[in-house]
């Protein structure tokens, strides 16, 4: 069975080879290997280039920038594997996880196998990641009847039951390249969660497994959500119309689950920018000012359920709702003091 491993590029070139070379390295052997690179500015392509030669599985494509999704989706159209995973390049993959996948494949036949990551610090620290969903099979019906209806937001904080990345994953070709024409191109946050969801409401079947973690996350931050980004919320602006779209067209019946998960990522992100703001406290609070008075946020928060949340994730929330900017900044200012990575 021919497997293919897709890994969009841009400006990569100090981890490419890393990449690469777990990939071919791999122990299952019947692989399909593309690299997309997205209009990279660096010495990415003259890489690939010289890489490419070194194995005659290994195919690769240049184009003009477009993001993530849009590469992604390139190397879908190309492929020509049974199965189709995904690597990003400044991660890589234990050497036996296509093979462990591939397994369960042979096993399983689902249309999906979801497995778990283990992200690794600049401080030297490890983390497993699963999804919180249990391991397991799920038919058609388990998945409209048990996992669809809590599918992004089952009661905590950011408790989606399926990992958000297309990372670890496997997806039949159909699935994966019906999922990834329908999501617009044009959103730059969260992608891969628009992806999955499109995935996930059409899959006949899914195999979760919390018992393989080779996918290998390596992180250039200490922080859980990436650099600051004065200009995040007007991404999530985006990515709340592009979920709500998609809701519409898969006749997605649970449309509280997308409100919920949107106003867990203004939440986190607010607090990242508060946390990791190089602005004054007076311009960081406006900045705040106009998320929380915004029609996305109005939208979303009024239909929030925090009753689950952990007590220092709903008092946050709370002063959030309640427009406590000022408490809101003292809040997580102080917490940051006392545990600088844990924002």
């Amino acid at each position: 069975m021919l497997i293919s491993v897709i890994v969009p590029c841009y400006n990569c070139s100090e981890t490419i080879e890393r990449c690469y070379t777990s990939i071919v390295g791999q122990t299952y052997k019947e692989l399909e290997i593309i690299f997309v690179d997205d209009g990279s500015s660096d010495d990415t392509w003259e890489l690939l280039s010289k890489l490419k030669i070194k194995d005659s599985r290994v195919y690769i494509y240049r184009k003009e920038n477009g993001g993530s999704l849009s590469a992604r989706k390139q190397g879908v159209y190309m492929a020509h594997g049974e199965y189709i995973l995904f690597c990003d390049a400044d991660d890589y993959i234990s050497e036996d996880l296509v093979e462990r996948v591939s397994e369960l494949i042979f096993d399983k036949d689902a249309d999906m196998i979801a497995f778990g990551s283990t992200a690794h610090f600049p401080n030297g620290e490890e983390k497993i990641i699963k999804n919180r969903l249990e391991s397991g099979f799920y038919s058609k019906e388990a998945l409209e009847k048990d996992i669809l209806p809590c599918l992004m937001f089952n009661g905590a904080f950011n408790s989606g039951l399926i990992s958000g990345s297309m990372c670890n994953k496997a997806y039949r070709y159909g699935l994966i390249k019906e999922a990834i024409s329908t999501v617009n191109e044009s959103v730059l946050f969260g992608e891969d969660a628009l992806v999955n969801f499109v995935a996930e409401v059409k899959m006949s079947s899914l195999y979760c497994c919390n018992d393989i973690y080779g996918y290998q996350i390596v992180r250039n931050t200490l922080s859980k959500t990436g650099d600051y980004n004065p200009n995040i919320f007007g991404l999530i602006d985006k990515h709340y119309d592009e979920k709500e779209r998609l809701g519409n067209i898969l006749s997605y019946n649970y449309p509280d689950q997308i409100d919920m998960s949107i106003y867990c990522n203004y939440l986190m992100y607010i607090k990242k920018v508060i946390a990791r703001s190089p602005l004054g406290k007076a311009e960081t609070i406006k900045l705040i000012r106009g998320v929380i008075e915004s029609e996305h946020f109005k939208k979303c928060s009024q239909k929030c359920n925090i009753s689950q949340f952990s007590i220092k994730e709903k008092t946050f929330a709370r002063l959030v709702n309640a427009a406590k900017y000022k408490s809101l900044y003292m809040l997580v200012r102080l917490l940051t003091m006392k545990d600088k990575y844990s924002i």
